[in-house]
């Protein structure tokens, strides 16, 4: 879990980056930290709560759809559709870190 909350954490670089428009780093920050805790959030499913176990997974995939939006606005230079995209992936992220028990 902590892996997780260091990429939430740094979800203002983000932010930072699509509205400079540096969209390299803008698709490093997806495919490097990004997936990276999205991988962590697969290997913590199993070991949730039952009833929590689906919610997860479906947040994970949401996770990724909301991911691969902002690297295509990465690609297109659509700061627009990226930064929505952001803001939902880490609303994802706080979705999948309230699942996990204290």
């Amino acid at each position: 879990m902590p892996e997780i909350q260091v990429v939430r954490d740094r979800s203002d670089e983000l932010k930072n980056l699509i509205q400079e428009g540096e969209w390299i780093k803008v698709g490093n920050f997806i495919h490097g930290p990004m997936a990276e805790a999205r991988l962590n959030m697969t290997y913590i499913i199993p070991n949730l709560l039952p009833p929590d176990q689906s919610k997860a997974r479906q947040i994970t995939k949401d996770l990724l759809t909301h991911l691969v939006k902002v690297d295509q606005g990465a690609s297109t230079a659509n700061s627009n559709l990226a930064l929505s995209n952001y803001k939902s992936a880490f609303a994802d992220v706080d979705k999948f870190l309230e699942l996990i028990p204290e």
